[in-house]
């Protein structure tokens, strides 16, 4: 995602692959108060504590895609929600908040949107899932309330000082954003923060509104972290809102012409735009990934041939063959196999492409495609 406002202010991350809807939570009351080897195959994580010094991933739009364009009737925004009753509310307000009188959350853009929250005595969680018309204009919102939220770093209400601190929110999403407020009074910290978490994935944006009695240095840190894991598996149903979709219940499959949604030859502008990450690895090599649920896509882009080498995470080719496979079950499988005096096996594909196997001992160590001429990759 490219960067403006928020490239000399605040780090957002992105991660490639995954989700977003909008949660917006108002009525908060105004008050102070190369391939990788089996045994080390690489993997993405979520974690719920935040990282606000990684490095943001520059925004890459998906270019031409038919987004989904409302929210899905069996997507629900409740999960960690008390229920209704006894001392706390289900509550559907739209968050709304200013900063320094300026609107932080407008919601001119959105072409849909699902509300769900919950209030009670010193707490408040409400939740915004908008859905905007492309992934530009969810990253543009993101980076007007950054904007919004920058411009404002104090805010004086009588004797009390309200303090803006404006992060990311570590790995939810491809895209994230935290505002958190604060408050002194004659110059000493006082009990209560809110904070605004907003997370992109593809076109949908989750905006949400928590407060309570929390104290800066001593339990906020956890409320905050806490929070997070509860919209976790919220952020993770976002995928239907991402360019790449939802993540297969089974292994990944190394086709014959690619994995997921990469393809070998294209484009880094066509593999950017199905969600993946490309940077420059060396003269005329690129390196490419993409997170697919917990599965990792990586590989290569040529200059002259463009994707020329993938690998997948605990990936399986069609006919059954993973890096568990030993070498009697490759000849059993491709009998056209060739390099069976080497430890580096050739499944010759057709179309200019091959699987290449690694062995380690009578084990496949490694599996990737390639594309014959391709120079970036073992």
């Amino acid at each position: 995602m490219k960067r403006t406002v928020l490239a000399a202010a605040v780090a957002m991350v992105a991660v490639a692959a995954t989700v977003v809807t909008v949660t917006v939570l108002t009525g908060l009351e105004r008050s102070p108060a190369d391939p990788p080897r089996r045994e080390s195959t690489p993997t993405l994580t979520t974690s719920p504590t935040p990282a606000p010094t990684s490095t943001p991933t520059p925004f890459q739009p998906a270019g031409d895609h038919d987004w989904l364009l409302a929210v899905p009737e069996d997507l629900s925004l409740s999960a960690g929600l008390p229920e209704d009753g006894g001392d706390f509310e289900r509550v559907s307000e739209a968050i709304t908040w200013t900063f320094c009188d300026t609107e932080a959350f407008p919601a001119d853009d959105v072409l849909d949107v699902r509300r769900e929250g919950a209030t009670g005595p010193e707490y408040a969680d409400r939740r915004d899932l908008r859905v905007f018309r492309n992934d530009r204009a969810a990253h543009a919102f993101l980076e007007r309330v950054a904007a919004v939220a920058l411009d404002c770093p104090e805010e004086q209400h009588g004797a009390s000082l309200w303090i803006h601190t404006v992060d990311t929110a570590g790995p939810l999403g491809e895209e994230s954003l935290r505002i958190l407020q604060t408050y002194k009074t004659d110059g000493l910290i006082n009990l209560g923060a809110t904070w605004w978490t907003l997370v992109r994935v593809g076109n949908a944006v989750l905006l949400t509104a928590t407060g309570g009695e929390y104290l800066p240095g001593e339990n906020l840190g956890q409320g905050i972290r806490e929070h997070d894991q509860l919209l976790a598996p919220l952020v993770g149903s976002m995928c239907v809102f991402a360019a790449q979709g939802c993540p297969s219940d089974g292994p990944l499959v190394l086709e014959h012409d690619g994995i997921g949604p990469l393809r070998l030859g294209m484009s880094v502008d066509e593999a950017r735009a199905v969600g993946a990450e490309v940077r420059e690895s060396r003269e005329g090599c690129a390196r490419v990934s993409l997170r697919v649920g917990d599965d990792l896509i990586g590989g290569y882009v040529d200059s002259d041939l463009g994707v020329s080498y993938l690998y997948g995470s605990e990936a399986i080719t069609p006919e059954g063959i993973t890096t568990l496979a030993t070498a009697q079950d490759i000849r059993d499988t491709y009998p056209e196999v060739v390099g069976w005096s080497t430890s580096l096996l050739t499944v010759p594909l057709g179309d200019a492409s091959a699987y290449r196997m690694q062995l380690a001992e009578s084990w496949v160590d490694s599996l990737t495609l390639q594309l014959d001429g391709q120079s970036c990759g073992f």
